[in-house]
């Protein structure tokens, strides 16, 4: 049996290493977010008293706006790192004077049944 030479033994372990900690951190990862999701799942279940696929769709929207709402939430607190060029004009007060066009519009479309 031939022995490995001590320079390729060391160029493997170091391989396997950045390779393992990846790989471990994303497992953990994805084990928290199951955790996340079977706990959601059995708190929807028993408040709302719904089925298998009900629930699935409550808890993906659930976690799908989550995920959007800190998404957005990010963004703002980096638009406001960088002055807050393109976010202020999109703040809050701004939008709310022109908030009177949109419901209407929408209050109106959700009548008809488009929306």
């Amino acid at each position: 049996m031939k022995k490995i030479p001590r320079r390729e033994w060391f160029y493997f372990s170091l391989v396997s290493i950045l390779l393992f900690f990846p790989h471990e951190a994303f497992e953990c990862a994805e084990l928290t977010f199951e955790c996340l999701e079977s706990i959601l799942d059995h708190l929807v279940e028993f408040l709302f008293e719904t089925g298998t696929h009900d629930t699935q769709v409550i808890v993906f929207n659930l976690l799908f706006f989550a995920v959007l709402g800190y998404s957005v939430w990010r963004v703002r607190k980096w638009y406001a790192q960088k002055g807050g060029t393109v976010w202020n004009k999109l703040t809050m007060k701004k939008f709310m004077g022109r908030w009177y066009v949109v419901v209407p519009v929408v209050s109106k479309i959700i009548e008809i049944g488009l929306l």
